[in-house]
């Protein structure tokens, strides 16, 4: 299936203003991401306050992937509107890729970092602005009170630090009701919004810019 045709697009919201933030673009079953179609997204929706495309990477350096994405992002026009999704943080020296993303101006979100260096400050400084819920305690946040615990207590570590948190997979209103009370800053799932293909992505953003400033946010 082409790029263009996939429904790879999944919108994300900020709660609790309900208000688009961005879309996260998944992974096809061949295992890469619908690159092209994301970064021109975000080619043309680049600029001050507008919706932004979350991206996959391993960033091993040897894979070829990765040596894509890193080349699109380098000479993306408009790097301050991709977030760059990695599955864990370690201490990075300034000739890793990560690093050369960041100087660009790309936002970068992790899955997993090291909480008892985050929770002695060890992580102050670090190229982090966004960090991922855990998405077993997601899934389980209406159902355990583990669950909610741990997601309570990686929202405010994240808040900490002045990281945005990010919550997918919601499926349930009530999932959605207890991540606002917690303070979570973004979801997405199909609690807020099915999947999307880049031509119903581009028509979202669109109608979202012809909107009135004071109209409700338009329906996902």
């Amino acid at each position: 299936m082409p790029e263009s045709e996939a429904r790879c697009f999944s919108p994300v919201v900020e709660l609790p203003r309900r208000r688009l933030f961005g879309f996260a673009v998944a992974r096809l079953d061949d295992g890469t991401a619908c690159l092209a179609a994301a970064l021109e997204c975000a080619a043309t929706w680049g600029g001050r306050d507008q919706p932004v495309v979350l991206l996959d990477a391993e960033l091993d350096p040897e894979g070829a992937i990765c040596t894509r994405l890193a080349a699109g992002l380098l000479a993306a026009p408009h790097p301050e509107a991709v977030v760059v999704r990695v599955p864990r943080f370690h201490r990075v020296d300034p000739a890793s890729i990560l690093e050369q993303l960041v100087e660009r101006g790309v936002t970068v979100a992790v899955r997993e970092v090291d909480l008892g260096a985050a929770e002695l400050g060890l992580l102050a400084g670090a190229p982090i602005d966004l960090l991922e819920l855990p998405a077993w305690a997601v899934a389980a946040l209406d159902r355990d009170r583990t669950a909610a615990a741990v997601v309570e207590r990686r929202i405010a570590l994240a808040h900490h630090h002045d990281w945005l948190t990010l919550a997918t997979e919601v499926h349930r209103p009530d999932q959605l009701a207890l991540l606002e009370r917690l303070g979570c800053d973004l979801v997405s799932g199909p609690a807020v919004g099915a999947a999307m293909t880049q031509a119903d992505a581009e028509r979202l953003v669109i109608h979202r810019r012809a909107a009135p400033p004071t109209a409700p946010p338009p329906s996902l």
